[in-house]
Parts: C-alpha cells; sequence; structure tokens
C-alpha cells in the first residue's frame, strides 16, 4: 500500500512538474508573440515602405527592396509558427489537465 501511494504521489509531482514547466513555456512564447506582433512586425512593414519608396526614387536598388521583403516575410513564418506551437502547448497542458483553460483574463471560481 505504501509503495502504491509513493507511486502515486510521484505520478502526481510529475504532472505538476510537467504543467510549470509547459505553463513557463507557453508564458516565454506569448512573450516573444507580441514582441514580433507589436514591435518587430510593424517596423518591418516600415522599412519594406521606405525601401519600396527609395526604389521608386532610384535610391535604393532592386535586391534592397526583395530584401527588405524577404525579411518581412521571413518574421511573419517565425510569427506564425510560434502562434501555432503555442496552440500546441495549450493543448498539451489542456491534455494533462483533462479540461480547457480558461480565457485570457477570465476570472476563475475558487475551487475550480
Amino acid at each position: 500500500f505504501r509503495a502504491t501511494d509513493a507511486a502515486r504521489r510521484q505520478a502526481a509531482h510529475d504532472v505538476a512538474s510537467r504543467i510549470v514547466g509547459d505553463l513557463a513555456t507557453l508564458h516565454d512564447a506569448q512573450r516573444q508573440a507580441e514582441l514580433l506582433d507589436k514591435i518587430i512586425l510593424p517596423r518591418l512593414e516600415q522599412v519594406v515602405t521606405a525601401t519600396r519608396k527609395s526604389y521608386a526614387t532610384g535610391q535604393a536598388t532592386l535586391l534592397d527592396l526583395l530584401d527588405a521583403q524577404r525579411s518581412l516575410i521571413a518574421i511573419r513564418r517565425l510569427a506564425a509558427q510560434m502562434k501555432v506551437e503555442r496552440a500546441n502547448q495549450l493543448l498539451d497542458i489542456e491534455g494533462v489537465i483533462g479540461r480547457p483553460l480558461p480565457a485570457p483574463g477570465a476570472v476563475i471560481a475558487p475551487g475550480r
């Protein structure tokens, strides 16, 4: 009985540790996604716009414009991949706890 009880406690501890690790990873991924969406992507869009205008006036080369566009596409792709990874992380956590996580900002009743 003691061995079974110890194994059950260890399993619960392992699950709790996994959830804490998954939540930390999820939080980090969310911060990175926000950085990309709110700061990096808008700035890269400004760079592409400025480079396009410079190209139109002969102050930048076609290679400069294509390079700026390539960088923007690469960062958009990275942002999309991060969103997919975040969604997968949420699914993993929900699978471990056996129910959906509350929406961000939702009020959680005590005991839930």
